[in-house]
C-alpha cells in the first residue's frame, strides 16, 4: 500500500512538473528545484520526471551511489564530474541534475546553469535543509589545509545559497513529506503551479502573451558587433586591399565579452559567415579553437550551408602555432578558460584574432583576465576592439535560475568606489581592519564588494573562491577602507592563509614531506621550502601567505596596498607569526611592490605559470627571530643557485642532502635538475637532455655520478 502511495505521489509530482515546464518555456525561463532528503528517494522523484525528457545531464561524483544506480539500471543519461567544471561549458541541455549529497561544488553549479534551455529545471539533490550546511563536505575537504578542520564543511556558503534560492523563488521538494507543521519559505511545485494558474486567470495580458522563442535574427547588440568586425576585417569597399594591409603586419584584435546565455558562441558563427561571405580565394585560412571541440557546436550550427572556397576549421589549442599562419584569421571561444601564456603567444604570432569570453567568472577568471590580457595586447597594437553582449538570447530576461546563480555567488557584483579619483588627502580618511567571517555573512554588501574587488584585480577568481572567503578556517581577511563624505568604500583587501605550525604529532608526515612522498593540502610556502630547498624547519614555524592583495584600479599607486600590507604584518606579529610571504607572477611592477615593502626573494620557479604566463617568485619577510633565521638560510640557498660546481664533492651540505633524498626516496627532481645543470662533471657524464620524469634507472645513474 505504501509503495502504491509513493508511486501515485511521484506520478502527481511529474504531472505538476510537466505543467510547470510548459509555463516556464512559455515565458523563456528556467528554474531551480531543491530536492531534499534521502539520496535514493530524491533520485527516484527526479528520474520519474526525467525519464520522459530528452538531453539531461547528471553531475555526480564517482563515489556517489547514483553512479551504481545508473550503471545497474542502464539509464541513458549524460554524466559529468563536479570537480571538472570546464567540461560543462559550451553545450545545451534540457534539464540538469547536480548531486550535492557528498559535496557542494560552486564551479560546477554555475557552469551547468548556463547550459539549461527554457522550460528546463536544475534539480539540486541535497540533504535535509536544516542539516545540509553543517554536513561533512567533500569539496570543502579538498579545499581545507591539513590540520585546519576535523569536519570540513561549507556552512556559510551553503546557507547563503539556500537563502538566495528562497529570495529568488526557487522551488522545493521535501521527502518524505514533512510530519510537522514546520514550513520552509520555499514554494512547492504544486504551490507554484497554482500561482501561475491564478495569475493566468486574473491577468488576461499574461494569458494571451505570445510564447517566448529563440530570436530568429540578430539583436541590435549583435548587429553592431557584426558590422564593426566586418568593417575592420573586410573593409567597406575593397576586401583585397584590407587583406594586403593585413599582410603588412596590421594587427587587430576583437574581444567579445558576455555572460552565459548571451549568444557569444552563436555570434562567432555569424561572424564566421560574415568574413567568409566574400568567397575570395586570397590565401587566408580561417580557424576556430576552444578548450574542447564540444564547446563550439553552436558556432558551426550558426554557419551557412553555402559552399565557399573558404571553410572554418576547428583546430586544437596545442596545434595553433604550428598550423596557423601570421595572416590567417583565428576565432577563439571560451578564451579565458585557456592559459594566458598560450593566448599571449597567439597574439604575437597571428595578426587577426577574435576572442570571445565570459564576463563573470564562470570560466574561472572574471575581469582580471580582461585587465591583464588587455595590457599585453596594448603592447602589440592600439587596434583593439572590445564588444559587450548584455541581452540574453538563449532565455528571457529576469530568468530565475540566472538570478539565483548571480546573487548567490556575487557573479554580477561591481565594486563600489570605482568613481573615486583625485580626492585630496584632507577630504578622506583611511582605516585598516580585519574582517571576520561573521561580518561577511551578516553584511552581504561587504561580501559582494570584497569579491567584486578580487574579480577586478586577479586573473583567476572563481565561484569556489567565494566559498573559501566565507568558510576556510585558514584564511584571514584584512581590509583598507577610504571614507569620503561619510561614505565608507572598500579600497584594498589582503587575504592571508595561515600555514605551517606542524607539531610533534606530525613527525611522520614531516618526514614524508621531506622525502617527497606526501603533499598534504595547503601549506604551500613551508612545503616548497622543505622539499625544494631543504628547509624542513619551515614546517614547524607559524607562517602567513598572502594569497591575494588587491586595490581598486582607480585608487592604485596611492600607497594603499603598502599601507594595508603593513597593517597585516603588524597584526600577524601580534598573533605570534614567524614570517609572512607570497608566491606571485614574476613581473617588474609586482617585484617592485614586494621589494618596496621589505620582502626578500628566496626562490624563482623554473616553469611558466598557466594563468599568468610568467615564472613565479617566492618572497619572505621575517616576523620573529626564528623567522629571521629561516629566511637567512633561504637567501643563502637562493644565492648559491647561481654558482657552478666541478663535481658532487664540491656541493654544500644542503645540495648533497637534496641529491641523496632524490636517489633514496622521491625528493625533488626540480631541485636536482637545477643542481645537475650547474655541475661540470655531470655534463661530461650525461650529455643528453634531462628526462621530463625521473625513472628508477635515472636515479641510479645519478647515484653512479655521485661516486665519481
Amino acid at each position: 500500500m505504501k509503495q502504491t502511495s509513493t508511486v501515485n505521489n511521484q506520478t502527481g509530482t511529474c504531472e505538476i512538473l510537466r505543467q510547470l515546464s510548459r509555463y516556464y518555456a512559455h515565458t523563456g525561463h528556467r528554474q531551480v528545484i531543491l530536492v531534499s532528503g534521502n539520496l535514493e528517494n530524491s533520485w527516484d522523484i527526479v528520474y520519474s520526471y526525467l525519464e520522459h525528457e530528452k538531453n539531461t545531464v547528471l553531475i555526480t561524483s564517482s563515489t556517489s551511489c547514483l553512479q551504481s544506480i545508473i550503471t545497474e539500471q542502464n539509464i541513458p543519461i549524460t554524466t559529468a564530474r563536479p570537480d571538472k567544471p570546464s567540461t560543462l561549458l559550451g553545450f545545451n541541455c534540457g534539464n540538469a541534475v547536480i548531486d550535492c549529497s557528498e559535496g557542494f561544488y560552486p564551479d560546477a553549479l554555475t557552469s551547468i546553469s548556463g547550459a539549461i534551455m527554457p522550460g528546463g529545471f536544475l534539480f539540486i539533490i541535497c540533504p535535509k535543509l536544516e542539516s545540509w550546511p553543517c554536513n561533512r563536505d567533500e569539496f570543502a575537504k579538498k579545499r581545507t589545509s591539513h590540520g585546519q578542520s576535523d569536519l570540513p564543511n561549507s556552512p556559510n556558503t551553503i546557507q547563503r545559497f539556500i537563502e538566495h534560492c528562497q529570495q529568488n523563488d526557487a522551488l522545493f521538494i521535501q521527502q518524505p513529506e514533512p510530519t510537522s507543521n514546520k514550513r520552509t519559505n520555499f514554494k512547492t511545485p504544486a504551490e507554484q503551479l497554482i500561482s501561475f494558474q491564478h495569475a493566468k486567470t486574473e491577468n488576461t495580458d499574461t494569458a494571451h502573451r505570445q510564447p517566448w522563442s529563440l530570436p530568429n535574427k540578430t539583436n541590435p547588440e549583435q548587429t553592431a558587433i557584426l558590422n564593426t568586425i566586418k568593417h575592420n576585417i573586410l573593409a567597406t569597399t575593397d576586401t583585397q586591399n584590407t587583406f594586403n594591409q593585413t599582410s603588412n603586419n596590421h594587427k587587430q584584435f576583437h574581444i567579445i565579452q558576455a555572460d552565459r546565455g548571451r549568444g557569444k558562441s552563436h555570434l562567432l558563427g555569424l561572424i564566421a559567415n560574415t568574413i567568409l561571405e566574400p568567397n575570395i580565394d586570397n590565401g587566408i585560412k580561417y580557424y576556430v579553437t576552444a578548450p574542447n571541440k564540444a564547446a563550439i557546436q553552436s558556432i558551426f550550427s550558426a554557419q551557412k550551408t553555402a559552399i565557399n572556397v573558404h571553410s572554418l576549421e576547428f583546430i586544437a589549442p596545442e596545434r595553433i602555432l604550428e598550423t596557423v599562419n601570421k595572416h590567417d584569421i583565428l576565432l577563439v571561444d571560451e578564451a579565458a578558460s585557456l592559459p594566458l601564456p598560450i593566448l599571449m603567444s597567439w597574439s604575437v604570432a597571428i595578426d587577426t584574432i577574435i576572442f570571445a569570453t565570459t564576463s563573470h567568472g564562470y570560466e574561472g577568471t572574471g575581469k582580471g583576465f580582461q585587465i591583464r590580457f588587455l595590457n599585453h595586447l596594448k603592447q602589440l597594437t592600439s587596434n583593439i576592439h572590445q564588444h559587450h553582449l548584455n541581452q540574453p538570447i538563449r532565455y528571457a530576461s529576469s530568468d530565475p535560475l540566472e538570478r539565483i546563480m548571480f546573487s548567490s555567488f556575487c557573479l554580477n557584483a561591481e565594486p563600489k568606489g570605482l568613481e573615486l579619483s583625485g580626492i585630496p588627502k584632507g577630504c578622506r580618511t583611511v582605516t585598516c581592519k580585519e574582517i571576520t567571517k561573521n561580518e561577511l555573512t551578516d553584511t552581504p554588501y561587504l561580501l559582494e564588494n570584497l569579491f567584486a574587488l578580487l574579480v577586478q584585480a586577479h586573473y583567476q577568481t572563481r565561484p569556489s573562491d567565494l566559498r573559501d572567503i566565507l568558510d576556510s578556517s585558514s584564511i584571514r581577511i584584512f581590509s583598507l577602507f577610504v571614507t569620503v563624505d561619510n561614505i565608507e568604500y572598500l579600497a584594498s583587501a589582503c587575504l592571508v592563509s595561515t600555514e605551517g605550525n606542524f607539531t610533534t604529532k606530525d613527525d611522520t608526515l614531516i618526514t614524508n614531506i621531506i622525502n617527497g612522498t606526501r603533499r598534504p593540502k595547503g601549506h604551500l610556502i613551508p612545503q616548497v621550502l622543505t622539499l625544494h630547498m631543504g628547509q624542513a624547519e619551515a614546517l614547524k614555524l607559524n607562517g602567513g601567505r598572502v594569497i591575494r592583495i588587491a586595490t581598486l584600479p582607480n585608487l592604485q599607486n596611492q600607497n594603499h596596498g603598502s599601507k594595508l600590507l603593513t597593517h597585516t604584518t603588524n597584526a600577524l606579529i601580534k598573533d605570534g607569526y614567524d614570517y609572512i610571504g607570497s608566491s606571485y607572477a614574476d613581473t617588474p611592477d609586482v617585484n617592485k611592490f614586494w621589494e618596496k615593502n621589505g620582502f626578500s626573494v628566496v626562490r624563482t620557479g623554473n616553469k611558466l605559470d598557466k594563468s599568468s604566463g610568467t615564472k613565479s617568485k617566492l618572497v619572505l619577510k621575517s616576523l620573529s627571530n626564528q623567522g629571521h633565521k629561516l629566511i637567512q638560510s633561504c637567501i643563502a640557498f637562493y644565492d648559491n643557485q647561481s654558482a657552478e660546481f666541478q663535481a658532487y664533492n664540491d656541493l654544500n651540505g644542503t645540495n648533497k642532502l637534496l641529491i641523496n633524498r632524490f636517489i633514496n626516496e622521491t625528493g625533488s627532481y626540480e631541485a636536482v635538475k637545477d643542481i645537475l645543470q650547474r655541475c661540470k662533471t655531470w655534463e661530461g657524464f650525461y650529455n643528453k637532455q634531462l628526462p621530463k620524469k625521473a625513472s628508477k634507472e635515472f636515479r641510479q645513474l645519478v647515484l653512479g655520478w655521485t661516486k665519481l
